[in-house]
């Protein structure tokens, strides 16, 4: 049975949270909202983002949550979320960061330090393969020294720039999930080498384009960006990439050079003794066609006896009839 594609786009959903929800309901919107996984609530999430995906698109099959943006803002200090995280050191904007970056209830198992970066107006944020999650004490945060203008603010930022750091990390994501998925396949096939050369050429173009690209003079999306390769091993898996395929490309020169090898290794076998056949018979007196079968005979048991009884040899021939029967 055929399996459907992999996923090979980011679809962006914007949306937003009930202002009228308790804190803690807040965190459940957003865990139902980024929850696709099948098998939970009879996959009534997951219908739900399909279903407002253009025509002819839906969720991955291996996709189990969506990768979300947040920001949460209050126009008085924050409520205090939990108990236990506040004993656990938490202050309230902490305790909301990890609550609705983890989109849990539960006790926070999140380092903050780690993923804790600051944007525009030393917004609380962090970033991590979740996503990113703001947090703020005003309706609209805006950077020091900029005027109070709609794209100046938090929000737009994060419908925008912030959005668009998030999709490049994830389309990074998926051509890395590509290219492994296309090295595994080569490694379980017959060695190709131009299927290697067309692999290795758009590794380059990926590594010389998605992987480096910027956002120009922002800093902010960089940062974002940033956070997210480090936390999602990027460079790793780009490294272990590169490594595969240097051993791939090995292994395929060493098969053709074995392959050139076995060819002149049993052009020898068979051509000396021919040769040396056909110019004794030439010289016969009577060289003759029933001469000509007297002086086969002989070439033919010499190639068979050197064949058989050279084990260098009978390794070229057999490799040969293999190789022959797996390309038909």
């Amino acid at each position: 049975m055929r399996s459907r594609p992999p996923a090979d786009s980011v679809a962006v959903i914007h949306g937003r949270l009930p202002g009228y929800l308790a804190p803690m309901d807040l965190v459940a919107a957003l865990r139902h909202s980024a929850d696709l996984d099948p098998d939970r609530e009879q996959g009534a999430y997951r219908a739900w983002a399909t279903s407002v995906l253009p025509p002819g698109y839906e969720v991955a099959r291996d996709q189990r949550e969506a990768t979300y943006l947040a920001l949460v803002t209050s126009p008085n200090s924050l409520p205090q979320l939990s108990e236990r995280s506040a004993r656990a050191g938490l202050d309230a904007a902490e305790q909301w960061l990890v609550h609705l970056y983890e989109a849990s209830a539960d006790a926070p198992s999140t380092d903050l330090a780690s993923r804790q970066i600051s944007l525009a107006g030393d917004l609380s944020t962090v970033v991590g393969q979740r996503g990113l999650v703001s947090v703020g004490t005003r309706s609209d945060v805006v950077q020091a020294g900029h005027p109070v203008s709609y794209y100046e603010g938090s929000r737009y930022q994060q419908r925008t720039l912030y959005t668009d750091a998030l999709v490049m990390g994830r389309l990074q994501d998926l051509l890395i999930d590509a290219v492994d998925t296309e090295v595994e396949h080569a490694a379980r096939a017959a060695p190709d080498r131009r299927r290697i050369f067309r692999l290795e050429r758009d590794f380059l173009v990926f590594r010389r384009s998605y992987l480096r690209a910027t956002f120009g003079k922002g800093f902010r999306p960089a940062l974002i960006l940033r956070t997210w390769q480090r936390h999602a091993d990027t460079q790793g898996r780009v490294q272990i990439l590169k490594e595969d395929l240097t051993e791939l490309s090995r292994q395929v020169q060493t098969f053709e050079t074995e392959t050139t090898n076995a060819i002149l290794g049993l052009i020898a076998t068979i051509g000396l003794p021919l040769a040396t056949g056909l110019a004794i018979w030439a010289g016969l007196p009577d060289a003759g066609t029933r001469s000509l079968w007297w002086t086969l005979g002989p070439v033919g048991a010499v190639i068979v006896t050197l064949i058989a009884v050279v084990p260098a040899l009978r390794r070229l021939t057999l490799n040969a009839f293999k190789r022959r029967h797996r390309g038909e």
